[in-house]
């Protein structure tokens, strides 16, 4: 077919470099999944999400061991190496990761409670795709008007873990969060927040059951972007 051989020709060129620049998309995105699964199957992914409220600061830990690290953690959980993990050991490790964490508002720091936990089999952890999920709560009297300054550090599993930490928009509009200031690894993050108590709440009040109760969730909607940002002098 002449003609179709020569319509062929003429569009080579082009054909041959949108051809190129998908191969070069297509292999930008499998090198990016590549990395995603080479992040997670040495290293123990540890995210944290704080809500302050008006009278209590909610944490939402999520705990996710690669496949390379996933029988060390389950060796820190599973104390008798039974392959199972029993409700005391599951208390003791909730309890270990809560003494590494540490919360400090305004100069004082606020005794973290354990409000629930919910931990994968022992095989889904050695698979790499077992999620261990904390809930913890700091009570506070109601703050008083004006601006307070946060900082939450998690120092746990240190040398295999990396981190991620945000605050959440609150749900009680007389809260207003601010800049967030993390460490390089997210280890550390600072913010301050105002509250207004003249601005009408729009939740969490005072009888509000924590988070991780048998009360719906909030959304969990980030107060600002996820990227890492130097510590302030």
């Amino acid at each position: 077919m002449p003609g179709w051989d020569s319509d062929h020709k003429r569009n080579s060129p082009p054909i041959k470099m949108a051809a190129g620049l998908h191969r070069l998309v297509l292999l930008g995105l499998l090198l990016h999944a590549f990395s995603a699964i080479a992040h997670r199957l040495d290293e123990f992914l540890q995210t944290t999400f704080i809500a302050v409220g008006t009278n209590q600061i909610a944490l939402s830990l999520s705990l996710t061991p690669g496949v390379d690290v996933a029988p060390q953690i389950v060796s820190l959980i599973d104390g008798n190496r039974d392959g199972s993990l029993s409700r005391q050991e599951i208390a003791n490790y909730a309890e270990h990761v809560r003494t590494n964490l540490t919360l400090v508002v305004d100069s004082k720091k606020l005794p973290l409670v354990l409000t629930s936990s919910k931990f994968p089999d022992v095989t889904e952890m050695n698979a790499g795709v077992g999620v261990i999920s904390l809930q913890l709560t700091a009570v506070t009297t109601h703050f008083s008007a004006g601006t307070h300054r946060l900082r939450f550090a998690n120092e746990h599993q240190t040398n295999s873990s990396v981190y991620l930490a945000n605050a959440l928009v609150p749900e009680s509009k007389s809260i207003q969060i601010g800049r967030q200031v993390r460490d390089f690894r997210q280890t550390t993050l600072a913010f301050e927040f105002t509250f207004d108590p003249g601005t009408t709440t729009a939740g969490l009040p005072a009888n509000s059951p924590p988070i991780g109760s048998a009360s719906p969730k909030p959304k969990l909607k980030s107060a600002g972007p996820p990227s890492t940002v130097p510590p302030s002098p």
